[in-house]
């Protein structure tokens, strides 16, 4: 049984006279260096001839994949939002305050934050997955708005939030820096006096992973490639392999970017950096 990427639901029974066939297949027993070397191969065959799905833009690669894996993402089991990370916005944000989610998906961040007495607005591109969002909301009777629209075009009134929340590895999914320095510039100016942010992106975990996104790096010929650039693989729901951008960051790359969006990072927790809008910041620097 597949599941999470292609798979909609939970197992599926069949009856004995439905099976058309069967087939005895020798057991394969591999050691665990044998699958750490296929893994390697993996990785570098994908870094030298892998890139994200054919567009013009990138992040229809991503909203692709969240469409399609949308049922999963919204009947998995666990907890809405991970008790870290809600015992740190509980300590950060007053109550009764609005909080926008960022790449809300299916909805399960806000749904939790709702229950928490928030007010809370999501925003996301992908629509299948705000669909089941607005359904899984009215069932639970919690008042969440949820808005369809890409991040790189949203608006919000200034100083109107408590936070904004970046679901995990949002960030990385807008495929131009200049895009990603020019939201999260904005996401600082919706934020009331004492807001924050809580950002989540994905980061380089291991010399390897720098080791193929330099390889990825020369391979698509830089000028046009940018380091870090880079995209995740998953199974599509007619058996094909899709894959979808993704931008991987070093701690340093990271925060020169909020750096020039005029924020303030401070520590890690709960998969998350927490930002504030830098003092000053719109003005010019010297």
């Amino acid at each position: 049984m597949l599941i999470a990427d292609a798979d909609p639901g939970g197992a599926l029974r069949v009856e004995t006279d439905d099976v058309l066939a069967r087939t005895n297949l020798p057991i394969r027993v591999t050691g665990r260096i044998s699958r750490a070397a296929r893994r390697l191969r993996i990785d570098l065959r994908e870094a030298l001839g892998g890139a994200p799905d054919e567009s013009q833009d990138p992040a229809d690669s991503v909203r692709r994949k969240y469409d399609a894996q949308a049922p999963f993402y919204s009947n998995r089991g666990g907890p809405d939002l991970e008790a870290p990370l809600l015992a740190r916005i509980r300590r950060l944000v007053p109550a009764g305050a609005k909080i926008l989610v960022a790449g809300s998906g299916s909805g399960r961040e806000c749904f939790a934050l709702a229950a928490e007495g928030w007010r809370v607005a999501g925003v996301d591109f992908a629509p299948t997955m705000l669909e089941l969002a607005r359904r899984e909301a009215a069932r639970r009777g919690l008042a969440v708005e949820f808005v369809t629209a890409d991040l790189r075009r949203h608006e919000e009134p200034a100083a109107s939030l408590a936070a904004v929340l970046f679901t995990y590895d949002v960030y990385s999914f807008l495929p131009s820096r200049i895009d990603r320095v020019e939201v999260l510039r904005r996401a600082l100016g919706w934020l009331q006096p004492g807001g924050v942010v809580f950002l989540s992106a994905r980061l380089v975990r291991s010399a390897w992973d720098r080791v193929c996104l330099t390889v990825q790096w020369g391979a698509r010929r830089p000028p046009r490639a940018t380091w870090g650039s880079s995209h995740t693989r998953w199974l599509t729901t007619d058996g094909t392999l899709g894959r979808s951008f993704i931008h991987v960051f070093t701690d340093r790359t990271l925060r020169r970017e909020l750096d020039d969006a005029g924020g303030t990072p401070e520590n890690w927790e709960g998969g998350h950096l927490l930002v504030r809008p830098r003092t000053g910041a719109g003005e010019p620097r010297t």
